[in-house]
C-alpha cells in the first residue's frame, strides 16, 4: 500500500505542471507545513549558506502536505544554486496577509485573506529577460545535467491549481525574492455549509453490478449502511 501511495504521488507531480490534477486535500496550517519541511531539509543546506526563518501566525489552507513540500524544496534548491560556491543568506518568511483590492489586481487574484511565503536570497539576481522566462517549462540557466528546468515549472503549476499567485523580484546584483499567495480557508464558512447539509439516505433498491466480487461486497455494504436494498450481481448477463 505504502508502495502504491508513493507511485501515485509519483505520477501527480509529474503531472501537475501540465494539467490540473485531483489529489485529495485537507484542511492544513501553512505555517506549520512549512516549518516541518525546513526541519527536514534544513540540513541539505550548505554550511555557506545562512538560513532565516520567520513563522508568523496560522495560515489556514485547503491543500497536500506534498504540495507544499514541493513549493519549499524548489525555492529552495533554485536560491541555493543560484548564490553558488560563495554562499550567502537566504531568508523564508511565511505569515497571514490580507491584500487590498489594488495589491490583489496587481496579482490576478480577488482580495481577502491570503498566505504569504517569502523566500530571498543574496545571489547576484536575474535580467528582466530571464525574469520573463523562468517560468516556462525546460527553461534553465543551469549547466547539462545541473537541472531540468521543471522545478518553478511545478511551483507555478501548485500555485494556479490552488487558485493563488506567484510573484518574483529581481535585480543584478541586488538578489531575488519570489512570494507566493495562497487563498485561506474560511473555516466560519465551512462550518455553515455543513450545517445544511443533510445526510445522503434512501429506502430504495439498487442494483449494484461489477465484475470483481470485492467491489460488490463493499459497495453493498456502503449502501446499505445508507439505507437502501442492495441486489449484487458479478456478470452483466445475469
Amino acid at each position: 500500500l505504502q508502495a502504491a501511495q508513493r507511485a501515485k504521488a509519483l505520477i501527480q507531480r509529474i503531472l501537475l505542471f501540465s494539467r490540473k490534477t485531483g489529489s485529495s486535500r485537507e484542511t492544513l496550517d501553512f505555517t506549520e507545513s512549512v516549518s516541518e519541511t525546513l526541519q527536514m531539509i534544513r540540513e541539505l543546506i550548505p554550511a555557506n549558506v545562512e538560513l532565516k526563518i520567520s513563522l508568523s501566525g496560522s495560515c489556514p489552507i485547503i491543500s497536500n502536505p506534498t504540495f507544499v513540500h514541493q513549493i519549499i524544496i524548489n525555492l529552495l534548491t533554485n536560491a541555493v544554486h543560484a548564490m553558488g560556491a560563495d554562499g550567502g543568506a537566504l531568508r523564508v518568511e511565511v505569515a497571514p496577509v490580507f491584500l487590498s483590492e489594488a495589491r490583489a489586481r496587481e496579482l490576478g487574484l480577488t482580495a481577502g485573506n491570503y498566505a504569504a511565503l517569502n523566500v530571498h536570497d543574496s545571489g547576484p539576481g536575474m535580467s528582466r529577460e530571464i525574469v520573463e522566462r523562468i517560468f516556462e517549462p525546460y527553461f534553465t540557466t543551469k549547466g547539462i545535467g545541473e537541472g531540468t528546468g521543471l522545478g518553478l515549472a511545478v511551483v507555478q503549476g501548485i500555485v494556479k491549481d490552488h487558485e493563488g499567485a506567484i510573484s518574483v523580484e529581481s535585480r543584478p546584483e541586488k538578489g531575488t525574492t519570489f512570494g507566493i499567495f495562497l487563498p485561506q480557508f474560511d473555516r466560519g464558512e465551512e462550518e455553515k455549509k455543513e450545517m445544511v447539509q443533510q445526510p445522503l439516505a434512501g429506502d430504495e433498491t439498487i442494483l449494484y453490478v461489477d465484475d470483481e466480487p470485492a467491489l460488490t461486497d463493499i459497495g453493498k455494504m456502503m449502501l446499505e449502511q445508507l439505507g437502501y436494498r442492495v441486489t449484487t450481481r458479478c456478470s452483466s448477463i445475469e
